[in-house]
């Protein structure tokens, strides 16, 4: 007795769009047809546009080659402080031979898909970020203990992350969103004290579990200053 065939529903149909290509025909199943925004029209296996990775189809071609040509002209900005804080912020999370990498990418702390992107990453970072606005800043996570993203991209909301957990901060700033940071008005007053005591501010640090810096700005004024 013949068995009749299970069909299965197809994963993609007509009018999905996947980065710049958009299923017109399902003729083939495993190998749609696509329209990319540039025109072309070509088939591609299914399982390519359905790769949440770098490898997915997600143009004709026409990307890498745009990709390609804004490598050659550096689209104006490598070298520029913005571009530099996005490459460190690159390369901390995901390349173990940086000195810091211990405590970002080792603790599990990444970069989203979106500003990851080797070829259109810097881009989409500039858009959401604006420019560094001044050598005094760097790029601080609102929340320490997630990564850097954006907030809108496919892999954030995947994860729960639904805004921006990034700003644009002075050290300042930063002081008082330190993981480890054990700062409170209590603390901030003994600081204080102890430093009108003659201590030094290395052995303050000590005492408290705290960075140097965390101590120069109390006793200088610049956090904590109504204790």
């Amino acid at each position: 007795m013949s068995m009749t065939p299970i069909l299965r529903t197809p994963a993609i149909s007509a009018g999905d769009r996947f980065g710049r290509l958009v299923v017109i025909s399902l003729e083939n199943v495993l190998r749609p047809v696509c329209r990319c925004d540039c025109g072309v029209e070509k088939s591609v296996g299914r399982q390519d546009l359905r790769r949440k990775d770098r490898r997915a189809c997600r143009s004709c071609g026409c990307r890498m080659i745009e990709a390609a040509t804004e490598g050659r002209t550096t689209h104006g900005q490598t070298g520029t402080p913005t571009h530099k804080s996005w490459a460190s912020m690159r390369e901390r999370c995901s390349n173990p031979n940086r000195d810091n990498y211990v405590h970002y990418g080792g603790r599990g702390i990444r970069v989203c898909a979106s500003w990851n992107d080797p070829e259109e990453g810097f881009s989409r970072f500039l858009s959401d970020m604006g420019a560094r606005p001044s050598i005094g800043h760097s790029i601080d996570r609102k929340n320490s203990d997630r990564g850097y993203a954006c907030g809108r991209c496919e892999d954030c909301i995947s994860r729960g992350v639904i805004e921006c957990n990034c700003r644009w901060a002075t050290r300042v700033d930063q002081s008082r969103n330190k993981r480890n940071s054990k700062l409170n008005s209590q603390i901030a007053r003994n600081i204080k004290g102890a430093h009108s005591m003659g201590m030094s501010g290395a052995d303050i640090a000590r005492m408290f579990g705290l960075s140097k810096y965390n101590v120069s700005d109390v006793v200088r004024g610049k956090i904590w200053v109504d204790v």
